[in-house]
């Protein structure tokens, strides 16, 4: 009972810091960004395989995104969803970016070392490389979106079940299956058998 007064204290206190920041308080909306700093931050480090600058690029983005639409949205009491789904599309579009310029990048050295390749680029359309140094982290990268996303959340940012199923707008039970998912595929790679890298997806 006290566990649920204090979440519902903390949602109460969203809802204010929106209303203000709606009104154009701005001091309001810098409350906001500091209380959802690092789980925009987390979503972002968990779709870009980038360098830092273009995670730190992907979080601005998403809160210039927020501050810019916020006057439309809806409901206050929405505001960490909202918030959550402009992270997922944004980080979506860095990662698209960086992937290209990846190619780019490749494309006009081909004679790249490989290290500094997967330092600077995206693991996405490489080969997933046997047992070895990075191979875990790579095979992770090699992982659909839908698994790789709540497994860098619980694995690599210490999230809750519970909180990466509000992040991701998921039930727990999608959570719990999409993690166990993740790990089985993760467990064929690294056992030299083919995953089944565009398995159905959850639909809880």
């Amino acid at each position: 009972m006290v566990e649920s007064g204090v979440a519902q204290e903390m949602a109460a206190t969203d809802q204010d810091l929106v209303s203000r920041a709606m009104c154009g308080n701005d001091e309001a909306f810098r409350d906001l960004v500091t209380r959802y700093a690092r789980p925009v931050a987390a979503i972002c480090r968990s779709l870009i395989n980038g360098a830092a600058e273009d995670i730190e690029d992907a979080v601005q983005d998403v809160f210039v995104a927020a501050y810019e639409s916020l006057p439309r949205l809806r409901d206050p009491m929405k505001f960490a969803a909202w918030l959550y789904g402009l992270a997922r599309n944004i980080g979506l579009k860095h990662r698209a970016a960086v992937s290209r310029r990846f190619r780019a990048a490749t494309s006009m050295d081909s004679a790249r070392p490989s290290g500094a390749d997967l330092a600077t680029g995206t693991m996405q359309d490489s080969p997933v490389p046997g047992i070895g140094s990075g191979g875990v982290l790579e095979a992770v990268e090699r992982l659909p979106e839908e698994y790789r996303t709540p497994f860098k959340l619980r694995h690599v940012e210490g999230f809750t079940h519970s909180k990466i199923a509000e992040i991701l707008g998921l039930t727990l039970s999608g959570v719990n299956t999409r993690l166990f998912r993740a790990r089985k595929m993760l467990r064929q790679c690294l056992d030299g058998r083919n995953p089944t890298w565009t398995a159905s997806s959850s639909s809880t």
